[in-house]
């Protein structure tokens, strides 16, 4: 999994000439991960004007721009989150306190926006409670939307429970945020390669140069398989990370192409064979070589090594197995699946349509006491349903 860096300028300390500290090693280190430049710290202080030609260099230089904007009511006048747009930001955070006349210009530009739910909540940030806040109006606008936490360890509340909340308070089906999530993709500070889970390559050959240390120096051949199971049955298959649905079948692809290629390097490197049909094709063939050697035990079968040990194998982990027999089930993208439940969405709509039609409303419903018992019109599906569009890269639940 890869990992990205935004370098912050606080607002409430930094000079211009410090800003630039920050700006130029982001600027350098591009290439080593760093794809942005945030303000942040104190809202009340400072004067941001300041930082303009440091934004600009960053700009001019590719970087991300993102910005807390609109966080108090102190830092929220017109002259100021004017300036801040006109450091053109991709992104904006917490867009609490914002005049419209600047709510129109940030829906003209649909610049992404972060909002933190639990946090403007839970400190105070917003009047009133989790249904009174500003996602409410955010989520009609164009703007791409990414649920974040902020600070998960003080708030406790992880990036899944935001989309729960907003799910919970807003009436968000599985659609909506499936769709929600999508659209923000489009926001990451990161390349269409790069929104895809990818294994590491370079760190996979390192860990085989330790893996291949740790079997040399097993001196028998259960210790052998222990070192083996550890480091090759679990370390690898854990961190390449669980299979999911959002990952599409390419990412089980990898992972089974990525395991079979640490196979082949340290066994053919292990080889002292100079021909190539002596080469050894896997862990299997390397431990019938090993024990035929040392105990003039021939052509053991396979499953010999896969049972396991209370049955009189060696309990060998084979994490090929686990991959193999979830990927018919993981569809190339979740696309298909998005499509299908629009679909369904869509029927629910015209069957809840026709009872309002034939019935009217429910009286028992719990949206009635906020009609009022008033005869209101059924909501029209563009209201409901929303269309998907665009191809799905990966579904971002907070934005690097």
């Amino acid at each position: 999994m890869s990992v990205f860096l935004i370098l912050a300028i606080d607002r409430g300390s930094m000079t211009a000439a410090e800003a630039d500290e920050i700006v130029n090693p982001a600027v350098k280190n591009k290439a080593r991960g760093v794809v942005g430049v945030d303000i942040c710290g104190n809202p009340t202080k400072g004067n941001i004007s300041i930082y303009k030609e440091s934004f600009a260099k960053a700009k001019a230089n590719g970087l991300g721009i993102t910005l807390h904007f609109a966080e108090t009511a102190a830092s929220a006048s017109v002259s100021e989150l004017s300036t801040l747009l006109s450091f053109q930001p991709d992104r904006l955070g917490h867009v609490i306190h914002v005049p419209d006349e600047i709510k129109k210009e940030i829906a003209r530009r649909q610049l992404g926006l972060e909002l933190c739910i639990s946090c403007n909540v839970h400190s105070k940030l917003i009047d009133g409670g989790f249904m009174d806040h500003h996602f409410g109006y955010w989520r009609h606008d164009d703007c791409p939307i990414a649920l974040c936490t902020d600070d998960v360890g003080f708030f406790c509340s992880p990036v899944s429970n935001e989309y729960l909340l907003a799910a919970q308070h807003f009436g968000l089906s599985r659609t909506d945020l499936l769709d929600m999530c999508n659209k923000s993709a489009d926001t990451i500070f990161a390349n269409a390669e790069e929104e895809r889970f990818i294994i590491d390559q370079t760190q996979i050959d390192e860990h085989i140069e330790e893996l291949s240390r740790q079997l040399l120096s097993c001196e028998s051949v259960f210790a052998w398989v222990q070192a083996w199971n550890s480091y090759f049955g679990r370390f690898f298959a854990n961190n390449f990370a669980k299979p999911a649905i959002c990952f599409g079948r390419d990412h089980i692809d990898m992972a089974n192409s990525t395991l079979s290629r640490i196979e082949r390097t340290l066994f053919n490197k292990a080889s002292d064979s100079a021909s190539p049909s002596d080469e050894i094709s896997g862990v299997t063939d390397h431990l019938r070589t090993v024990i035929a050697d040392r105990f003039d035990i021939q052509d053991l079968p396979d499953g010999f090594f896969y049972y396991p040990i209370e049955l009189g194998g060696m309990g060998l982990l084979n994490p090929f197995i686990r991959l193999l027999a979830i990927r018919e089930s993981i569809k190339q993208t979740p696309r298909k699946l998005l499509h299908k439940a629009s679909l369904k969405d869509e029927k629910e709509y015209e069957a809840a349509k026709e009872r309002f039609k034939k019935r009217g409303a429910d009286v028992s419903s719990q949206f009635w006491s906020k009609w009022n018992g008033e005869s209101m019109p059924f909501i029209h599906v563009s209201g409901r349903v929303h269309p998907l569009s665009g191809n799905i890269q990966s579904l971002s639940c907070g934005c690097v």
